[in-house]
């Protein structure tokens, strides 16, 4: 049988990674529609957040289909 000092931190952390694990599948992550989806894009993209981080460096968007030889 595996001494105190090893089971102690063993359950420990298991019981820490379950209630991690409830705490991410609590959460509301349910897919509505793509209108949903283009507003939380939207309303994280209007914060600026990344561009202010990294300028000119972020590209956000699709610039169509690379130029043919």
């Amino acid at each position: 049988m595996p001494s105190p000092t090893v089971l102690i931190p063993t359950a420990a952390g298991l019981l820490l990674l379950a209630g991690a694990y409830q705490l991410w599948n609590r959460r509301n992550r349910a897919y509505h529609s793509s209108e949903s989806v283009a507003a939380a894009y939207d309303a994280w993209t209007d914060d600026q957040l990344l561009e202010s981080l990294w300028g000119e460096h972020v590209h956000l968007g699709h610039y169509g289909s690379p130029p043919q030889p």
